[in-house]
């Protein structure tokens, strides 16, 4: 079948995808696949950062001023709003595979353009273009690792993927500072740095995609070709669909939630936009829109105005530079934390501790001023973004089918960021008229806000198809295939 035609999606096709993942295990070729999608995001967010490490120098060398930075930034953004958005869309309609490619390449090469820019209008115009390709790399990368996964390992895998994201800032921030003293070229060295993410082309080049997508398109023996191309090199048995009654019931109450999930046309074909915000999917568009521009204002204040808010309370600048690098520490930590934890919690469950963890830190914030107590603070708060991160990733995706997965997760991720354009302007006005405590508290608050969003997502009325349901039967056990063995 050819890509442009599309199909009616398969029910006990999807589902038979879903139990032959589980079998496929974390060895091989799907480790290559896994670690690629790492680095991949690993130099995503390297390049995004990449600016901020070199800012200062650029007003040095080329003369850009505070305002022209600024713009800069401002510019990066709305491109990972617009590459999250449309990337997402383009994912769901030519698939995953051609999207990730072509958004490392673009990502990577605009990155490696900078080194050669002398003004900024050139600078702002690519910087966008880049940030687009940025923006959808991360969305769809994550969308794809999801849907190549086995459900009962989905958890520990995005977090292992995030992971890469989070250790990107101590990679560039650590490269940047060999190479920026180096001489005028410097600064220029940062962005070719951001070229090496184009070798990772070579293992996607081999990267299946992703069969879930394959059957929601009605692609059915691609979809095969596909899911034995992740099998191979594995020595497992043939797949014996299961024919109980069971099964059968199982399969016609899927097909009858996927029709009225998708809200499917007369013909059958699901996944036009406007399904994110009508039927059944409005109400988890409309509370995973709130997690995410929530989460984000709490990471971005924290990240861009602690240290400022330590100054403002007295610190040092020794002090105030010990506390936040002791802080940053906790966000890798945090990714890493979630592969363990969610073997034995549920998600839900640890999506409410994390958020626990960011009141307690909160908390100590307005309430401390020692300065080992506000480092463990610090740790505890950048732990809770490393930690909620994965979290928030497989919620979004798994709410959605497989026609508009990755369109809702790149419209409610890049609707947050959109919003926290105007964050920075709602901490600085809070600084100045009331003090860095009342920040603590509002970040406090906030914490609490996302905690019970997460519980709203987790026991919101309407029929549950993805994984949601699944996970509660799967913590801490094996998954059974269809001949009673366990994986």
């Amino acid at each position: 079948m050819s890509e442009a035609t599309i199909g009616v999606a398969d029910p006990d096709k999807e589902r038979e995808i879903l139990t032959r993942l589980e079998r496929v295990p974390f060895k091989g070729m799907m480790v290559v696949y896994v670690l690629t999608l790492g680095m991949a995001v690993l130099f995503d967010f390297a390049n995004d950062m990449s600016l901020s490490f070199v800012a200062p120098t650029l007003q040095e060398s080329l003369g850009f001023s505070v305002d022209n930075i600024a713009f800069l930034v401002s510019t990066t953004l709305f491109g990972t709003v617009v590459g999250a958005w449309l990337g997402g869309r383009v994912a769901d309609r030519i698939g995953r595979m051609r999207v990730l490619r072509w958004s490392l390449f673009i990502g990577s090469v605009g990155t490696m353009s900078f080194a050669l820019i002398e003004g900024v209008a050139v600078f702002v115009v690519l910087r966008f273009l880049s940030g687009v390709a940025l923006g959808a790399l991360y969305i769809v990368a994550i969308t794809y690792l999801i849907e190549i996964s086995p459900r009962s390992q989905r958890n520990a895998r995005t977090a292992f993927v995030g992971f890469f994201g989070t250790a990107s800032v101590v990679v560039i921030s650590a490269f940047a500072r060999v190479v920026v003293p180096l001489g005028d070229y410097g600064w220029r060295l940062v962005f070719i740095f951001g070229g090496v993410g184009l070798l990772f082309l070579i293992p996607m080049k081999f990267m299946p995609e992703s069969p879930l997508w394959l059957v929601s398109r009605g692609r059915n023996a691609d979809a095969e070709a596909a899911m034995e191309a992740l099998e191979r090199g594995h020595d497992l048995p043939d797949y014996t669909p299961d024919k109980s009654q069971a099964a059968i019931d199982r399969s016609l109450e899927t097909a009858e939630s996927e029709s009225q999930m998708n809200g499917a046309d007369d013909d059958g074909r699901p996944g036009k936009y406007l399904d994110l915000f009508r039927g059944r999917l409005v109400v988890p568009t409309s509370l995973l829109m709130a997690m995410w521009t929530l989460y984000i204002f709490v990471a971005v204040s924290f990240n861009v105005w602690l240290p400022t808010m330590l100054s403002l309370r007295g610190f040092s600048t020794e002090q105030l530079l010990t506390i936040s690098f002791l802080g940053t520490i906790g966000q890798p930590v945090g990714a890493l934390s979630m592969i363990i934890i969610t073997r034995f919690v549920r998600r839900w469950i640890a999506m409410c501790a994390v958020s626990a963890i960011g009141m307690v830190a909160a908390f100590v914030f307005a309430t401390t001023t020692v300065t080992l107590v506000l480092s463990i603070a610090a740790f505890m708060m950048m732990f809770t973004f490393g930690a909620f991160v994965p979290l928030a990733n497989l919620t979004t995706a798994e709410e959605y089918p497989s026609t508009l997965r990755a369109s809702g997760a790149g419209f409610t991720y890049g609707f947050g960021r959109l919003v926290n354009v105007a964050g920075p302007f709602i901490i600085s006005t809070i600084l100045a008229a009331v003090g860095a405590a009342a920040v603590s508290w509002l970040l406090l608050a906030i914490w609490a806000a996302v905690a019970v969003i997460a519980l709203a997502i987790r026991f919101r009325p309407g029929p549950r198809i993805y994984i949601a349901d699944a996970e509660e039967d799967q913590v801490g056990a094996g998954v059974p295939e269809p001949n009673g063995a366990t994986v």
